[in-house]
């Protein structure tokens, strides 16, 4: 018996010297991106849980795509499209959302950074930026110790038949996810998740329905809006594929909630960029 009861002492101790696993932390740049997430969304939900913040969204069906997007403004008007896009053709009416830097930038407003320069700048030009750029993760084949690297706030910046950026927003088990809990994603708890406003055809039901509710059924739906990526892992070998109008959208499914594929793998180029601390205006 006292075998027995020397050996359960033991192993309760041992347990109690391992590290718990890491959780998010609050942050100003996730308390002003999540915002722009959907009613219901299930990272933010997790975030409020493990971080005690109250992020609501703006809008219930989160903000949306719009080509050329970069004025806050401008947010919620609908307006002609100038140019055609993956998103839309040139006149159609949209509510106007942000467009991909338009959405970064933003954040970057919110929190006091800086803003980036130009997606093309961002990449190519070394010389000038390359105290931002994060070049020792630029071949980084391990997605697990990639997110391990980088911050909250960061920028994957790429070009997949245009330039795109994101915002990293942690991890899966940052967010309490496990093997159990991670649905189809359970075998990549530690690669890189992104915020950023882009391909998500689930906006164009919620952006119909927005529409009818504040009587401005003229308006076409977007196509696209703030949403949640991994990177890491490739179209190919998504499980789900679905392709509304916009552009072929890659998922995993995670409880219900569809978190598309960013794949660097097919990327003509892309960097990791970093905000410095002189850029902080606050």
């Amino acid at each position: 018996m006292k075998k027995l009861l020397s050996l359960l002492m033991t192993l309760i101790m041992l347990f109690a010297a391992l590290p718990a696993q890491a959780l998010i932390e609050r942050s100003e740049y996730l308390d002003v991106a999540f915002t722009c997430l959907e009613k219901g969304n299930p990272f933010v939900a997790r975030y409020n849980e493990i971080t005690g913040a109250n992020v609501e969204p703006i809008v219930d069906c989160g903000i949306p795509y719009f080509y050329g997007g970069q004025n806050v403004d401008n947010l919620f008007k609908v307006m002609k499209l100038r140019e055609d896009s993956t998103y839309g053709k040139t006149g159609e009416k949209q509510m106007v959302g942000f467009d991909c830097i338009g959405f970064t930038r933003w954040i970057q407003d919110e929190v006091g950074d800086k803003r980036t320069p130009s997606l093309y700048d961002m990449m190519n030009k070394y010389g000038q930026y390359g105290k931002y750029m994060l070049d020792d993760l630029r071949e980084e084949t391990d997605f697990n110790e990639v997110a391990k690297q980088l911050k909250i706030g960061d920028f994957l910046v790429g070009n997949i038949k245009g330039r795109h950026i994101l915002m990293y927003m942690g991890t899966l088990s940052d967010y309490g996810y496990t093997e159990e809990t991670a649905g189809e994603l359970k075998d990549y708890l530690g690669y890189p998740l992104f915020i950023n406003c882009g391909n998500d055809p689930n906006y164009i039901e919620r952006t119909r329905k927005y529409l009818e509710e504040i009587d401005k059924t003229y308006a076409d739906p977007n196509r696209g809006g703030v949403t949640v990526s991994i990177a890491g892992l490739t179209y190919e070998g998504a499980p789900h594929m679905r392709d509304d109008g916009a552009k072929p959208f890659y998922y995993y499914d995670l409880n219900g909630y569809q978190v598309s594929v960013y794949d660097l793998i097919v990327a003509s180029s892309f960097r990791y960029w970093r905000t410095i601390e002189k850029d902080k205006t606050r």
